[in-house]
């Protein structure tokens, strides 16, 4: 039977490799339900550095509070094996991941990639199959109606509890998307790449086909729509956000210039530039 897990880390700030893991969780959990099968795993870490005021004002410790915690060279054996063979469901995995990656690189074990059997992102999956407006994890429980009374500050072990009991909600919305897409695909989304080059090919060529025709139609909407507001983007649908590492974006004035009434949570860290495209 495939395992399915969830995973939550805490840490020093925002830049792995520089900044450290001060906590680590994971649930084995039902998918369908969302429920914990009794398989978890939960350790504080030692940083080995101090904690900026800014990180601690989010999860509450301090260096002081795991000085004592062990090192994270020591609990890797037991970290991989659980991990080992799991689906392994994560909110905004690029960040868990890269952290735990840069902790693996220093003691020279390989990365969470090798050892999960899949790594899914429920964070992109909101953002990509969901018409929801703010996708942060405490948004996603009060669409879904998961309980986060106990979720005072942010925490590795209560932010996994939460994701368990988001993700089957979540999947639902998901495979309702995919039905719908697979209803006018002459193959299933994600279906096994093919033996030879010339068979992929013309895969290819018939996506690319769809793309074209669908592409087409939507900009007849949305022509409509410029024609109807003058130009004026009403709402993030009608326009596209694309963020990467960088310099500091100064969001109020991004806010007050061109997007005024717009949600940017999704977009907005302190370390963030940030292009938009009007459709």
């Amino acid at each position: 039977m495939e395992r399915h897990i969830v995973l939550d880390t805490e840490t020093t700030g925002t830049a792995p490799g520089v900044d450290r893991i001060i906590e680590i969780a994971a649930i084995d959990f039902d998918p369908e339900t969302g429920l914990p099968t009794g398989r978890s795993y939960h350790t504080f870490l030692n940083p080995e550095r101090d904690i900026p005021a800014e990180a601690t004002a989010v999860h509450g410790k301090t260096w002081d509070d795991l000085k004592g915690e062990p090192l994270f060279k020591d609990v890797v054996p037991e970290l991989l094996a659980y991990l080992e063979g799991a689906h392994t469901v994560i909110h905004n995995a690029p960040f868990d991941v890269g952290h735990l990656n840069a902790e693996l690189k220093k003691v020279r074990k390989g990365t969470v990639e090798k050892r999960a059997m899949s790594i899914i992102d429920t964070l992109a999956l909101s953002r990509r199959h969901t018409d929801a407006q703010k996708h942060d994890l405490d948004s996603l429980c009060d669409r879904y109606g998961v309980d986060r009374s106990k979720r005072t500050m942010h925490g590795a072990f209560i932010d996994c509890e939460m994701l368990a009991g988001v993700y089957p909600h979540l999947m639902r919305r998901v495979n309702e998307v995919r039905a719908k897409v697979n209803a006018i695909m002459p193959f299933p989304l994600d279906a096994p790449l093919l033996a030879s080059a010339e068979e992929n090919a013309r895969r290819s060529l018939e996506l690319h086909s769809i793309i074209k025709l669908l592409e087409g139609d939507r900009n007849r909407y949305l022509d409509a729509v410029k024609e109807q507001t003058g130009g004026v983007p009403l709402a993030t649908e009608l326009l596209t956000v694309k963020f990467t590492p960088g310099a500091r974006t100064d969001w109020e004035r991004v806010k007050k210039e061109h997007l005024e009434g717009v949600d940017l949570a999704p977009y907005q860290t302190s370390t963030s530039t940030m292009k938009v495209d009007f459709v």
